[in-house]
């Protein structure tokens, strides 16, 4: 089911029609950033299918933390910049900062549904809303399917199962060992990132980006911050998982650039022909940098 899903979305974003890169209404050519390649969507839609589909599998094996192994941590094991966050402890911050993640979901998507429709009216093209569609949906498989599989693999255990302040009881309890890498910081930076590089793409002069950049990156840090203060994430898990969800934002905007070419003439000089040196021009086809 979930395949066909996948086939039928693809299939759909990569229908052809007219828009970008031809003359719209307006008579101006668009200068829309991204495009589309088959092959290359389906590589990438089908290894963040498989990332997800490998991860899902992993988390049904995966047993959490019995006492035992819970009594056994030791802080002294940690890394230094770790071992401060196994004192902190706040149910209400960890509740509030997991509002941020569909919350930067909706947003992210709304602000895709936004473009699409504005291009749709303007130049009568549904091509930015499928490119852009089928970007986030790449870029959020590959994120995702990654946050699955390090959590059910490397099985570390979260923060507050080495807070000498709480009970066996409140340690042992589900999903106490799935702390690397945070998934909450990759999703959110994920989200970050690709707003912030297609707008730039988009609206590369606007004076209003470095406020798109400080307030979706402002808020995937402090989502971060609050992890680390609720006790449920050590703060190698949350630059894990940012690492990991701005590299997969800058991977989809940077493979659907498009590639542009200009002319660029070069002079060249010909045989002497009746008697005369003829000079000419030969006209070389160079990818703009």
């Amino acid at each position: 089911m979930r395949i066909g899903i996948i086939i039928f979305i693809c299939v759909f974003l990569n229908l052809p029609d007219a828009g970008y890169g031809q003359l719209n209404k307006h008579n101006k050519k668009s200068d829309f950033p991204y495009q589309l390649s088959p092959a290359q969507e389906i590589c990438l839609i089908g290894s963040g299918t498989a990332l997800l589909y490998a991860g899902g599998r992993v988390q049904t094996t995966l047993d959490y933390m019995s006492a035992s192994e819970v009594l056994a941590l030791k802080t002294s094991s940690l890394l230094f910049v770790d071992r401060g966050a196994t004192t902190n402890w706040d149910k209400s911050l960890d509740r509030t900062r997991e509002f941020f993640e569909p919350a930067s979901i909706v947003s992210t998507i709304g602000l895709i549904g936004g473009l699409g429709l504005s291009d749709r009216i303007t130049g009568e093209s549904w091509s930015v809303l499928k490119t852009l569609s089928l970007m986030y949906l790449e870029g959020a498989y590959l994120t995702e399917g990654m946050v699955l599989l390090t959590k059910a693999t490397i099985k570390r255990p979260r923060p507050y199962t080495y807070n000498s302040s709480l009970s066996l009881e409140q340690k042992v309890r589900s999903a106490n060992n799935e702390s690397f890498l945070s998934g909450n910081a990759g999703i959110l930076f994920y989200h970050a990132s690709f707003v912030s590089l297609i707008m730039h793409d988009m609206y590369p002069d606007r004076k209003w980006l470095p406020y798109v950049y400080a307030g979706s990156h402002g808020l995937a840090i402090l989502s971060g911050y609050w992890s680390v203060k609720s006790g449920m994430h050590f703060p190698t898990d949350i630059l894990a998982g940012a690492l990991w969800g701005s590299g997969m934002a800058l991977l989809v905007t940077h493979l659907h650039k498009k590639k542009n070419q200009s002319l660029s003439i070069h002079p060249w000089s010909g045989r002497n022909q009746t008697g005369n040196k003829i000079s000419g021009l030969s006209l070389i086809i160079k990818p703009k940098s």
